[in-house]
């Protein structure tokens, strides 16, 4: 092949791939003027943990919808970077925090709906303030101690621990550790993150798959696409992860005795194979068991979920987090934890 003829094929596969590019961005802009709503920069985003203080949102207005229709909803982040209504530095001793990931901010769901907000309801007198961020407990206990150089008294704390990820092998070389994921399956949910992040476009390409049935099957099929019980956190066959885990989130909770921890099972409960499923109870079983030996009052809803024989009825069907009826059920228990409610 003569340098010429390579050189044209260069330019035209340059041209090529501009031009692909050039229409994919007059694409995304169309799609942003049409639908704004769903820019991605009007997302939640996070700041960076510096210090002691902690991973929070940014403050302003934002949107949390997920492409296969589980949920859109408006999300408000105070001027300290938490999605509550009220101003932590006003909680006094007899009010209520809350605190945990994803789950106790209420992803996917109004803040009405939350446990927070269903649990001041229920108490009828104390307020219910809501410090939930993502993270784990070692990030719980720098929450809780940030709300206090914010000026709130911190006494009565309700954590709700995500069983799917807030369980690792806790100490001073690993705080926190997880289970390691393959580099492969890192990388692609990073690319996905990132397209979510930043593309409209994909963000609207994706609903469309999600709601044409053949179209999803082939996704599924061509591994584009997950099965939302096929991401299920398995856990670990690991003695010590319920131990050191329990070890830790009682070390968080020791300056606060009128403490809760709500337990939020692991969806490998009633998901995958029997071996995992069988790992999934005998972690559960023994964290709880660990947390209530150090005197901690436990909640855990796992009997709750399955007295019904639908405990996936709690979570939105294609997303982890829980719905409303989650939500509620977990404020219900909580209240009845603080102040006895009737057999």
């Amino acid at each position: 092949m003569s340098e010429r003829v390579r050189r044209r094929r260069v330019l035209g596969y340059g041209a090529a791939a501009l031009a692909l590019g050039l229409g994919i961005a007059a694409q995304e802009l169309v799609v942003r003027l049409a639908v704004p709503e769903f820019d991605p920069s009007r997302q939640v985003h996070y700041t960076d943990k510096v210090g002691d203080t902690p991973i929070l949102a940014a403050p302003g207005l934002h949107r949390q919808a997920k492409n296969t229709g589980d949920y859109n909803v408006v999300v408000r982040i105070n001027r300290h970077g938490f999605r509550d209504g009220r101003d932590i530095a006003e909680a006094t001793g007899d009010d209520w925090i809350v605190v945990g990931d994803s789950y106790a901010f209420g992803w996917g769901v109004e803040a009405r709906d939350r446990t927070s907000e269903q649990l001041e309801k229920r108490l009828g007198g104390p307020r219910v303030f809501n410090i939930a961020m993502t993270g784990n407990f070692d990030d719980y206990g720098q929450l809780l101690r940030h709300a206090a150089r914010l000026g709130a008294t911190v006494r009565n704390v309700a954590v709700m621990v995500t069983m799917e990820n807030d369980l690792g092998l806790y100490g001073p070389a690993a705080p926190g550790q997880q289970a390691a994921s393959s580099e492969s399956d890192w990388n692609f949910l990073l690319f996905k993150n990132w397209l979510m992040a930043h593309s409209e476009l994909y963000y609207l390409a994706t609903s469309m798959v999600h709601h044409t049935e053949a179209l999803r099957d082939l996704a599924v099929r061509a591994g584009m696409v997950r099965a939302n019980l096929d991401g299920v956190h398995k856990a670990e066959e690991n003695a010590e992860v319920p131990l050191r885990s329990a070890n830790r989130l009682a070390e968080v909770l020791r300056d606060y005795p009128q403490s809760r921890a709500v337990i939020i099972p692991s969806r490998a409960l009633w998901a995958g194979s029997a071996e995992d499923r069988a790992t999934a109870d005998r972690v559960h079983r023994a964290f709880v068991a660990a947390l209530a030996a150090h005197g901690v009052r436990v909640i855990d809803m796992r009997p709750d979920f399955e007295a019904g024989g639908a405990p996936l009825s709690f979570h939105f069907a294609h997303d982890g987090h829980w719905n409303p009826r989650g939500h509620a059920l977990a404020a219900e228990r909580l209240a009845c934890s603080i102040r006895s409610c009737p057999p």
